[in-house]
């Protein structure tokens, strides 16, 4: 009883302190197998030392396996190992024995694979009381070994990853069926990698910690890329020769890691905040450096990725590209419309908000109507998440850019094509604003700013403009103002004071649909049919004619003044007739 009680709480402890790499399964059974072999209570102290061996992971030494172990390092010139308990198994003699036996032991390592000798660099560096580079250097290896094993171990991991997914990709086709591997094999492989991982996260640490070498860019990226969130303390150890060389050459990314990553995959600890800041500093400089395609493309997605990035490091940037407001300026028109449509469904972190105001104070005219509306819902959507007064802030600059905008756009030569968008794209807006019940206030604010810039300019506007903005008025009087103001641009047409009417507004005009009051047997009546007939020069002018739908006496009154093939193609278009 008193051995029972013992060795269950003896488990109990060592499960609980035990590594997380070590297969709880496998220890169970090794456990139970020595208690049989030992029922007795005397050997309670030596549970104790192999249950604490199990614990930090290494295995116990079988006293055989040993002798014969130390007798082969002893004599041999190289020891050839079958698999990986071998060379545990030898490391801890070699921590054990040290002497001939131990300086052997990194020689009969050199032709293994590169996981084997990584596995004799973690067990040697666990050996409590001696610094990692001197008990290495006790079993003939030094800290450019260890170095370069973890590189082999990660070039072949990766090299591995890619074969297998190329085979993967092999599989794919309308009849092919890839294998499917079984659960257990699945487990095993993740097992096996969060092992070996840890490994050479451990011993990058212990490098870290013991010796001033340096890896090379590429090498530390790649080991960067293959530990990912395992970096721990070696994060410095690995990332600074990527900065180095980062900052040396800012148009270029080392190796395929970039800055940004490298900065994801950093935990958000205390003990990293300077790292935190270096990597704002060169990423910033990295993107000042890249050509305007390469600087697009590293900006789309990052909304998305700051808000993965640690705190740190986003403070760290945002401080840096206040020195930098000028940032995206390099991007032409296309390319920041381009950047409107990547990051209005996101949540755009504010220092992006500041680059992008900066941008757009350069680029506001040259926008689309809705491009305008993608970086008013951008610069707008975060205000419910800022303090108040950045809302308060940012609703005066989105209202003067509208007001310039529209100012502008009506005054050119495709006003009507690009205020009508906007106008339309402002419905759409408001559309969607009243079914998620989000900016409304924003969308009804642009459009009376909108509204009344246009209102201002009437008597400026296209008459197609005029007509639409007529139709959007609600007030009484502003409608009675701009229906007189239509009028008499219609008058004016017609004597001949200003350009000729469009063939869309005559007919619009003719059928009623307009404040100008038109009707048969006036005037205005006879000259707006006139304008109508004169337009008339082709078949596409006829098409549009019919397109807008003229009522009967507008088509009987426009056939009436008609000869030969154009006559004899509206007899057949007739509202009588269906259209060909």
């Amino acid at each position: 009883k008193d051995i029972v009680a013992f060795l269950r709480k003896t488990w109990s402890r060592t499960a609980r302190a035990r590594s997380a790499s070590l297969d709880s399964g496998k220890l169970a059974e090794q456990l139970g197998c020595l208690l049989a072999r030992a029922p007795g209570t005397r050997p309670r102290a030596g549970f104790e030392r192999v249950l604490a061996a199990w614990a930090t992971g290494r295995q116990p030494l079988n006293s055989r396996a040993a002798s014969s172990t130390v007798k082969e390092l002893a004599t041999a010139p190289v020891v050839e190992f079958k698999d990986e308990h071998e060379v545990v198994l030898a490391a801890q003699l070699a921590i054990e024995a040290r002497g001939l036996v131990a300086s052997k032991l990194w020689g009969s390592l050199a032709g293994c694979p590169p996981g084997f000798r990584v596995v004799a660099l973690d067990i040697i560096a666990a050996a409590p009381g001696t610094p990692a580079d001197i008990a290495w250097a006790a079993c003939g290896a030094s800290t450019k070994d260890a170095l370069a094993a973890c590189l082999d171990l990660c070039a072949e991991e990766m090299q591995a990853a890619a074969l297998q997914l190329d085979a993967s990709r092999r599989w794919r086709g309308p009849l092919a069926r890839a294998p499917i591997a079984e659960p257990q094999d699945i487990e095993a492989a993740l097992r096996r990698k969060r092992l070996v991982m840890g490994r050479v996260g451990r011993v990058l640490q212990h490098l870290a910690a013991v010796s001033a070498l340096r890896p090379e860019p590429s090498g530390a990226a790649s080991l960067v890329l293959y530990l990912k969130h395992r970096l721990g303390s070696a994060a410095s150890f690995l990332l600074l020769p990527v900065i180095e060389a980062s900052r040396q050459r800012p148009g270029c990314t080392t190796g395929d890691v970039d800055i940004l990553r490298a900065a994801l995959m950093l935990q958000p600890s205390e003990s990293f905040a300077g790292l935190h800041v270096e990597l704002a500093s060169t990423l910033v400089a990295q993107w000042g450096a890249m050509a305007p395609g390469m600087l697009l493309e590293a900006m789309l997605p990052l909304p998305a990725q700051l808000i993965k990035a640690p705190d740190r490091f986003v403070k760290a940037l945002a401080s840096e590209c206040l020195d930098r407001a000028d940032l995206l300026q390099s991007l032409n028109e296309e390319q920041t419309g381009q950047l409107l449509d990547a990051w209005t469904p996101n949540f755009v972190p504010l220092l992006l908000r500041r680059l992008l105001v900066r941008l757009l104070e350069e680029r506001l005219l040259s926008l689309s109507g809705r491009g305008l509306v993608r970086a008013s819902q951008i610069l707008e959507a975060d205000c419910c998440a800022e303090p108040q007064e950045m809302a308060i802030a940012s609703r005066p600059l989105l209202m003067s850019w509208w007001r310039q905008w529209t100012e502008h756009h009506a005054a050119t030569e495709t006003a009507s094509a690009d205020c009508c968008e906007v106008l339309d794209v402002l419905k759409e807006w408001r559309s969607l604003a009243g079914q998620r019940g989000e900016g409304r206030r924003l969308v009804n604010d642009v459009s009376r700013c909108v509204n009344e810039q246009l209102c201002i300019m009437a008597d400026k506007l296209p008459l197609d403009l005029l007509k639409e903005l007529i139709g959007m008025q609600q007030a009484r009087a502003q409608k009675q103002t701009l229906g007189d103001e239509f009028n008499l641009r219609v008058r004016r047409s017609i004597w001949g004071d200003d350009a000729p009417l469009p063939l869309t507004i005559a007919v619009a005009i003719a059928n009623g649909e307009t404040p100008a009051p038109c009707s048969p047997g006036t005037p205005v009546w006879g000259a707006v049919v006139a304008s109508i007939v004169s337009q008339l020069t082709s078949m596409q002018e006829v098409a549009i004619f019919c397109s807008c739908q003229p009522s009967t006496k507008v088509w009987e009154a426009v056939t009436a003044l008609t000869h030969g093939w154009l006559r004899l193609e509206l007899v057949l278009r007739g509202p009588s007739r269906d259209d060909p």
